[in-house]
């Protein structure tokens, strides 16, 4: 008997009721209004931050709608109680919008579901880059530790050496560091490469 005509014009304009027979507009019993038109009094307003959570707050039959009516207004159509055609109306108005909301809630449900999905490919891409770092480091802490291991054999051999043909232990060092400058950072390459791998162990841990 009655359905819906949409303003194609302006998608932001709610539709209204007409006749199927005769596309005419469907007044209300006082003929003051057409349903559905911007003169129908069950027409309410409410923030759009709250779309549309808002329906909860209101009567269980109201159509909560996305059309707009100003610049932070959303318009709500609470359905009558008793029987009209403003009943009717709103009934078949909610359930346009029950299934949108639906539909809605689906897509935005579908879309955190990819978002946490590629979140977790990048979590497992940054764990794989961390450990393999962290295998880089260790590795290199190993040879640097050997090394200075190494160089500090090294300096004590050259310093006793170096003490027996008249040097003090300060000299035959000072001698042992200009022949081989490198050593000097060692130890703060080594304790460098030890404060990585703490840093490195903590961005692993923050991905469990």
């Amino acid at each position: 008997m009655f359905r819906f005509r949409y303003n194609y014009i302006n998608e932001n304009i709610p539709p209204i009721l007409v006749y199927y027979s005769n596309d005419q507009p469907v007044y209300d019993s006082t003929r003051r209004y057409i349903i559905g038109s911007e003169q129908d009094p069950h027409w309410k307003t409410y923030p759009k931050s709250q779309y549309p959570y808002i329906k909860n707050a209101f009567p269980i039959n109201t159509a909560v709608t996305d059309y707009p009516i100003g610049n932070s207004k959303y318009l709500a159509y609470i359905t009558p109680n008793q029987d009209s055609t403003s009943r009717e109306y709103g009934l078949q108005l909610k359930k346009t919008f029950d299934i949108y909301h639906k539909q809605l809630a689906d897509k935005n449900n579908e879309i955190r579901q990819q978002a946490l999905t590629r979140q977790q490919e990048e979590n497992k891409e940054n764990v794989k880059r961390i450990r393999r770092l962290l295998t880089e480091q260790k590795n290199n802490l190993k040879l640097y530790e050997k090394e200075f291991k190494n160089a500090k054999l090294a300096r004590d051999r050259f310093i006793r050496i170096n003490k027996r043909q008249g040097l003090s232990e300060d000299e035959a060092n000072g001698k042992f560091i200009r022949e081989n400058p490198g050593v000097i950072q060692l130890e703060p390459t080594i304790n460098a490469i030890n404060q990585n791998i703490i840093t490195l162990n903590n961005e692993l841990k923050s991905y469990k």
